[in-house]
């Protein structure tokens, strides 16, 4: 039995295949706090736009694109692909105040039927960043 199941491992290896994840750092000029981004992909790629945020700044990031298979989420630092916005479920939309300091992921995908066929997906991402107006009581 354990022979059957070495050999259906050896078969079925072959045939599988694993997403390529390429990352891509963002960063905003000095005095913007916008970018818009267009981009594309296919397939089974990735694309994980890193960008370092303040514990308490807000970020707005809107998707645009023509297939609708793909999405969106945002990733915390130090995740392990657990994110707290996810598009596929919660829209084109993420508004919220991030709640940790360190280097947030934008990861752009699409569904799994969409990327086996090898579909390219042209998109525009608008990323807006808004820091904290809460003053710091310990330099008052």
């Amino acid at each position: 039995m354990k022979y059957f199941l070495w050999l259906m491992f050896l078969v079925i290896l072959p045939g599988m295949s694993f997403a390529q994840i390429i990352t891509k750092e963002l960063h905003f000029d000095s005095d913007k706090a916008n970018l818009v981004i267009e981009d594309v992909f296919k397939g089974e790629e990735i694309i994980d736009y890193a960008l370092n945020i303040k514990k308490g700044d807000s970020v707005n990031i809107i998707l645009n694109r023509k297939i609708n298979s793909s999405y969106f989420n945002l990733l915390p630092p130090g995740s392990d692909n657990v994110a707290d916005f996810i598009g596929q479920t919660e829209g084109d939309t993420c508004k919220m105040v991030l709640p940790k300091t360190g280097v947030y992921k934008i990861r752009v995908y699409q569904m799994r039927s969409s990327a086996r066929r090898g579909t390219e997906v042209k998109f525009k991402l608008d990323v807006s960043l808004f820091e904290s107006k809460v003053s710091n009581p310990e330099k008052e």
